[in-house]
């Protein structure tokens, strides 16, 4: 029995207050990240990386002193994990086959690992480049720097803006 408590709740429980402000956190910094991406990733490349940029808000707002909501890992693990699904993208056939999917994540997954920078969210974003392909949008490695690694920054600017609003410290405490 003492093995089923490890799948029981690990978090403290929020008020509700706190429950409201990180949704709504969430929100605005997903729309605000999704309309600066849009004007230079087109509406395709931004639909597919609120995935990504999704978790990692939710982190930013509602667990900003986890490791994994500091900045290094949010811009440096969002943006390898874009890097490595380029990589894969041009060194397999294309179309991507489905076992170049996997190796995306596993790309990513050493590149964070061995930089100290693992965000979770960005085995979802070595998935949605990987999905993308180069056929869904202007596959070159600028992609990583432009949209994944600028979105990523604007995420953690737009979490330090609104940390500063609700007057929470962030970044957490190094």
């Amino acid at each position: 029995m003492k093995f089923l408590r490890g799948f029981g709740p690990v978090h403290p429980q929020m008020s509700l207050r706190e429950v409201v402000l990180a949704a709504l956190g969430a929100g605005v910094l997903l729309v605000v990240t999704a309309l600066g991406l849009s004007l230079t990733a087109g509406k395709a490349a931004t639909l597919a990386l609120l995935a990504p940029f999704g978790g990692t808000a939710l982190v930013l707002v509602a667990l900003p002193e986890s490791p994994q909501a500091q900045p290094w890992p949010v811009v440096l693990g969002l943006f390898l994990s874009a890097l490595s699904a380029e990589i894969v993208i041009h060194l397999a056939p294309s179309p991507l086959p489905l076992w170049g999917l996997p190796l995306t994540v596993m790309l990513a997954t050493l590149l964070m690992a061995v930089t100290r920078s693992l965000h979770a969210p960005g085995g979802a974003m070595a998935l949605c480049v990987g999905l993308m392909g180069a056929e869904g949008r202007k596959a070159d490695f600028l992609f990583p720097f432009l949209q994944a690694g600028a979105g990523a920054a604007m995420l953690v600017a737009l979490a330090i803006f609104w940390h500063w609003l609700m007057n929470n410290r962030y970044p957490g405490k190094g």
